[in-house]
């Protein structure tokens, strides 16, 4: 879970340091970064949200996908290799 967590937020900085033309050859530490462009950690962002998407969802009714989804286990076992296609 740690290294998907690092991952995102390599990939979140990677995307915002050339929209705010921060190069190469000037090396800003992450915390700096954050600090400068007033961004939270990347988990505390996807954590925020999950939690506003869940008032959402429990106002749902009981019979919703959205609302079953978290609990859904699908049964079965799928068959080895590449799909085919059917025509």
């Amino acid at each position: 879970m740690q290294a998907i967590k690092r991952k995102l937020q390599a990939y979140v900085n990677r995307c915002l340091r050339p929209i705010l033309r921060i190069g190469w050859p000037r090396k800003i530490c992450n915390i700096d970064f954050w600090r400068k462009i007033n961004q939270r950690d990347i988990t505390l962002e996807i954590r925020r949200r999950k939690f506003g998407w869940l008032g959402h969802i429990l106002r749902k009714g009981t019979d919703s996908v959205p609302r079953n989804a978290p609990e859904w286990n699908p049964q079965g076992i799928r068959r080895r290799g590449r799909p085919k296609n059917w025509r």
